[in-house]
């Protein structure tokens, strides 16, 4: 009776896949059964297969054939139907049933082996599940073999970013180890994997790697200096994949209102209007519920709300780059890019000085020529000169109405196309060239060991002492694209953007008024550290803070 049900439902097969509710459609047919196939030994047995579609499903063998030692429990069903297969024992010879499951013009394929004898098995003994931490590493898979060969093991993985490494022999005979590496997991969800293991007649076996992401407390800035002079509602953005609680430092109560939307945490705050003061706030963001063993994570902000002004005096000092970048991959530029800053010398540039960048690489400096206050952008080509290093590109300022400054501010900018430099002078074009043809991409993150010292990107410092910037340096920005003159001389430019502006990947205020930390105000928080010199032999985290008159202006 069984054969002829699966025979007649062949012609069921025929029919247009049904929903639920009796309406009939080709255009959105699907269905899957798992497992797709099985192998039996001789004993015979059960196997079970359920299946998944989007209407009422047929089961037929595959042509029409009939088989004798297999049959079904249905012929028909719904999705999420079980179906049981009965096996017959076989002391004979490898047997072999295929059948399609159907649903409108889907289907499905299912195949049951029958053994004579014992059933190759593959069996995972060292467990189903395997759990990896964020960072990159490796872990180990041990599998028996019954009847498969070690060269018959396939092994498949769902996702690129777990690969099978190498297979070894294991501690006993007829098992494996199998080697796994995987990759660091950024995001902030975990990720999965599925492993399947299969060879010659044996029933595939899956083991699921799972990958947990990093804990993390992220505020989108760790430094906030507000508006004095207008009430409003400060807005941190907070990237969080763990539940934490808020608390603050003394003197925070003039932060209120505290609400959260989204991602979002929101207080209210009033205008300061006393004259020559300053309040701040700490907002501590700290986890509920470390892991066993664990420290639960922490993450500070600094909130200022201030009638004083400050900047930073780089004479005999300067600004460090991070050792280690905490986003590194958006400071590499290329040749498309644009840096600006304010800046103001204090004296009568009669020495050479450097405002910005990497010795050798990219450099803002003075007085490389004479007279001292003549000034030039300098960078990298890939060909080489006789010793190794590499040649160097020029762009200088030659016009003498256009050298740099002494005791004002002014603000400068160096912008890259593709094709070519301008440099910028309070807004004005002083000097603007082709690039060469060999020019070196510019990664502000390069570093390297030259003159008995670390080469890497410095405010106010480069090759070795005696080079500082003598004066002070504020609003300091680099983005990712080709700042126009219009962009460049926009009404308030010079002294604040918006962080979220398109293309600003690093921004440094320089107006923390106290500490050596440098605050990149850009969620990428490639944070810089303050250093002096006050042994005169080595540098060690420190600043010199000037508070100034008013506030900058650019004349």
């Amino acid at each position: 009776m069984k054969k002829i049900l699966l025979f007649a439902a062949a012609m069921l097969a025929l029919a247009g896949c049904k929903d639920p509710n009796g309406a009939t459609s080709s255009a959105s047919d699907d269905i899957t059964v798992a497992p797709e196939n099985r192998t039996v030994g001789g004993d015979g047995g059960n196997v079970q297969v359920i299946v998944t579609s989007t209407g009422d499903w047929t089961l037929a063998s595959k042509d029409g054939k009939a088989y004798d030692w297999v049959t079904s429990d249905k012929a028909s069903g719904v999705d999420g139907d079980i179906v049981k297969f009965v096996v017959e024992p076989n002391m004979e010879e490898q047997k072999t049933a295929e059948f399609v499951f159907s649903c409108g013009k889907a289907t499905a394929p299912f195949t049951i082996i029958s053994m004579p004898g014992e059933v190759p098995t593959i069996t995972v003994t060292s467990g189903a599940e395997v759990k990896g931490t964020y960072e990159a590493g490796r872990f180990t898979v041990a599998v028996a073999l019954k009847n498969v060969a070690e060269s018959e093991l396939e092994v498949e993985c769902s996702e690129e970013w777990v690969r099978k490494l190498i297979v070894l022999e294991g501690d006993t005979q007829n098992t494996v180890n199998v080697d796994f590496g995987y990759d660091a997991l950024s995001e902030l969800e975990s990720r999965t994997a599925e492993i399947t293991f299969k060879g010659g007649a044996a029933n595939p076996v899956k083991v699921t790697f799972t990958q947990s992401p990093k804990p993390t407390i992220e505020p989108e800035s760790a430094s906030y200096s507000l508006d004095p002079a207008t009430a409003g509602t400060l807005e941190i953005p907070v990237r969080a994949n763990v539940e934490y609680d808020i608390t603050y430092g003394e003197g925070s109560d003039w932060l209120t209102g505290h609400k959260k939307e989204g991602n979002v945490e929101k207080w209210n705050y009033t205008a300061f209007t006393q004259e020559g003061q300053q309040r701040t706030a700490t907002i501590i963001f700290t986890e509920k519920n470390p892991a066993e063993g664990a420290e639960a994570i922490v993450a500070t902000v600094s909130v200022r709300q201030s009638n004083l002004r400050y900047a930073i005096n780089l004479a005999n000092a300067r600004i460090a780059s991070p050792a280690e970048w905490p986003n590194a991959e958006v400071m590499k530029v290329g040749k498309v890019f644009t840096v600006e800053m304010l800046a103001r010398h204090n004296g009568s540039l009669n020495t050479l000085g450097y405002l910005f960048g990497i010795e050798r690489r990219f450099l803002i400096r003075h007085g490389d020529t004479y007279p001292k206050n003549a000034w030039e952008l300098v960078c990298a080509r890939t060909s080489k000169e006789s010793n190794g290093e590499n040649r160097e590109w020029k762009l200088q300022v030659t016009n003498s109405a256009s050298y740099l400054p002494a005791d004002k501010w002014f603000h400068v900018a160096v912008a890259f196309d593709g094709t070519k430099a301008v440099i910028y002078l309070n807004g004005e074009v002083v000097a603007e060239g082709a690039l060469p043809s060999d020019f070196k991409d510019v990664d502000f993150t390069e570093s390297y060991t030259g003159n008995g010292a670390t080469q890497c990107l410095y405010f106010g410092w480069g090759y070795g002492n005696g080079r500082d910037w003598k004066g002070n340096i504020a609003e300091a920005r680099i983005w990712n694209r080709t700042l126009t003159q219009d962009e460049i001389k926009a009404d308030g430019h010079y002294y604040s953007v918006p962080v979220d502006s398109e293309g600003l990947i690093a921004y440094w205020k320089m107006d923390e008024g106290d500490g050596s930390t440098i605050y990149d105000a850009t969620s990428n928080a490639n944070h810089f550290t303050a250093q002096n010199m006050p042994n005169g032999y080595s540098w060690s985290a420190g600043a010199t803070w000037v508070e100034l008159d008013g506030p900058i202006t650019v004349e």
